[in-house]
Formats: structure tokens, C-alpha cells, sequence
């Protein structure tokens, strides 16, 4: 049982520290620049590195990702920049003016403002279900829920984190490489699901890491049919069940300022 226990908390780890580089990604590669926090490593880091191992990876990598972006600020005017950031708020990306306001609420408060449909209290909760101090305890089984009814209620971002979940999850378990390589592309169709949405950034960028990581770059006829057919059946399971809830369609509407950073940074 202490085997298990152990194992199931290495998972946990692992899959933090890849919602966690999407996380600081994001932040990276926004319209405004922010210094991303270094509390997280990147993909597929052995939980036995040290700290300081992980902390002077993500360093260089960030620096890296910096140096090659210094100039993606004076790319935009600030009526651009804020009309960016404003739609990737309300798509859940609260990385994108500086960070979730609610990081520093308790459990219980967060439990309470989730409850009442606050999308911004989901994501800082599901992070906290997932972080290293309540992982082992919460970890997947709270924090899937929470990114679900997210994404529901409109947060794409959700969909993101879920991606990246559902990868970590597979990739490290016990698992056949033919239910890996199944799982990879259920991870696919819900970053899809995302760009349906109007929000490319998954696809774009840890969607391509997931693939590389996993040899996936070139997938077959058939599991590209199988990848689309999955993305309209969860969009629909996603409308119909915000329709059970009282609200209306998606709206999948994306500015022209937001149209031009995706295509921005797909072609970096």
C-alpha cells in the first residue's frame, strides 16, 4: 500500500510539473509581458531531481523563451494588448493580466466561491488539488471536475489544463502503448475542442510538444478522423450540458487583434 501510495504521489508530481509549464508558458508568451514565477519545471522532469535542479532548468529555459520574444510586446498597440488580454480572461486565462487573484484564498473559500459558478476560484482550486502540498490527497480525481465544469461554463483554458492532464496522466502510468498512443489523441480532440473555441494556444503549443514527446508528430488518416469525430462529440456534450445548466450557446467569437496573436505565435 505504501508502494502505491508512493507511486500514485510521483504521478501527481509529474503531471503538476506539466500543468504547471503550461501555465508559466502562457504567461511567457502573453500579449503584456509578465515575469512568470518559478515555483514549477518543465515537461517530463524525473521527480528526483532537486530543487534547485528544476529551479536552474526552468531559468535557462525561461530565459531562452524571453530572449526569444523581447520584442513581442512593441508588436502590439495598447488598445491590441488589452483587447487580447481582456478576451483571454474571459476564456479563463487569468495569467494573461498578471495572474489568478484568488492564489493566495484558502481551500475553503475557493471551495465556496467554486461552488457558486466562479470560474477564477476553479482554476485556483483544481491548482491547489494539484499542487505538490494536496496532490497526493486531492490531485486528479478534485481537479478534472473542476476544469470540466470549467470549460462549461466557458473557460478554455480548462480545456488546456485538461489536455495537459490527460497527456501526463497517460504518459507516466501503467499503461499499453496502444492505450498511450489512444490517450494522446483524446488529448488532441480536447485541445481542439479549444481552437473550436477560438483559443489556439494549446494546440499550438503544448498540443506540438505532447505529439513530439510521445512520437506522435504524423498520425494516421484514421486517427485524424477519429481525433475530429472526438472533438465535435465532447463540444457537444460541453453545450449540451451548459444548456442543462439555463445558458445559452458558446460564443465563439475571436477579435481580430486575438486572430493575429495566435497566428503570431503558431509561426515563431
Amino acid at each position: 500500500m505504501q508502494t502505491k501510495k508512493i507511486s500514485l504521489f510521483l504521478l501527481v508530481v509529474l503531471c503538476l510539473i506539466g500543468v504547471m509549464w503550461l501555465s508559466i508558458s502562457k504567461v511567457i508568451f502573453k500579449p503584456v509581458v509578465v515575469t512568470p514565477s518559478i515555483e514549477s519545471s518543465n515537461t517530463g522532469l524525473n521527480s528526483s531531481i532537486s530543487l534547485e535542479q528544476k529551479t536552474a532548468i526552468l531559468e535557462s529555459s525561461k530565459q531562452i523563451i524571453l530572449k526569444q520574444f523581447d520584442n513581442w510586446k512593441s508588436t502590439w498597440t495598447p488598445a491590441e494588448a488589452d483587447e487580447q488580454t481582456n478576451w483571454l480572461r474571459n476564456h479563463g486565462d487569468f495569467s494573461a493580466s498578471g495572474g489568478n487573484d484568488y492564489d493566495n484564498y484558502d481551500m475553503s473559500t475557493l471551495q465556496k466561491l467554486a461552488e457558486s459558478n466562479d470560474i477564477q476560484a476553479m482554476h485556483a482550486l483544481a491548482t491547489l488539488y494539484l499542487s505538490e502540498k494536496y496532490g497526493l490527497e486531492y490531485g486528479f480525481k478534485y481537479a478534472e471536475p473542476l476544469y470540466w465544469k470549467a470549460a462549461i461554463l466557458g473557460s478554455t483554458t480548462a480545456l488546456t489544463e485538461l489536455a495537459s492532464i490527460h497527456d501526463s496522466k497517460y504518459r507516466y502510468g501503467k499503461y499499453t502503448p496502444e492505450e498511450k498512443r489512444t490517450a494522446i489523441l483524446e488529448a488532441l480532440a480536447i485541445h481542439k475542442v479549444a481552437a473550436l473555441r477560438g483559443d489556439r494556444f494549446g494546440l499550438i503549443t503544448i498540443g506540438r510538444i505532447m505529439l513530439d514527446n510521445n512520437g506522435m508528430r504524423d498520425i494516421s488518416i484514421a486517427e485524424e478522423k477519429f481525433v475530429d469525430a472526438r472533438t465535435h462529440e465532447i463540444y457537444l456534450d460541453l453545450q449540451t450540458k451548459r444548456s442543462d445548466l439555463g445558458l445559452g450557446p458558446f460564443d465563439n467569437s475571436v477579435p481580430d487583434s486575438v486572430k493575429r496573436y495566435f497566428e503570431k505565435l503558431e509561426h515563431k
